[in-house]
């Protein structure tokens, strides 16, 4: 690891994570899905919604409102069919 990076960010640089992040919404979204897909407590859309709810808020500080309602849209819509045929 970098020692010389710094353990926390200013506002100023988590602005700046925030606007990069901003194109990688779909890539975000996607990899959450993969993630909750190979999880084994993850049974249907219900468990698939808590999940993206408690990784979410995990990477807020990271991501901007729109980022979030984004990927929280995207995310459910690629699990809502997730139940009886999983």
């Amino acid at each position: 690891a970098d020692a010389t990076l710094p353990l926390t960010l200013t506002e100023a640089q988590r602005e700046r994570v925030r606007a990069a992040i901003a194109g990688y919404t779909t890539r975000i979204a996607g990899a959450l899905v993969e993630e909750a897909a190979a999880l084994d407590d993850i049974q249907d859309a219900v468990a698939a919604a808590d999940y993206l709810e408690e990784r979410l808020d995990f990477l807020a500080p990271l991501l901007s409102e729109a980022s979030i309602d984004t990927i929280r849209e995207m995310f459910r819509g690629a699990v809502r069919s997730w139940g009886a045929a999983r």
